[in-house]
C-alpha cells in the first residue's frame, strides 16, 4: 500500500495506492452481514 500524499492521489487511486486506515477484524464473521458494492449501489440509486 501506497503513503497517500493528499486528496488528488485518494480521488485517482481508491482501491489501489491510495489508503486512510487498515482495519483487522477479530471474528471475520461479522463481515456476513455486510453490503456488497453492487448491494450497495442498488440500495443508494433507489
Amino acid at each position: 500500500m501506497g503513503d497517500p500524499r493528499g486528496p488528488d492521489q485518494i480521488n485517482d487511486d481508491p482501491y489501489g495506492d491510495s489508503w486512510i486506515a487498515e482495519v483487522t477484524v477479530a471474528d471475520p464473521a461479522d463481515l456476513k452481514g455486510l453490503l456488497t458494492p453492487a448491494e450497495y449501489q442498488k440500495l443508494t440509486s433507489e
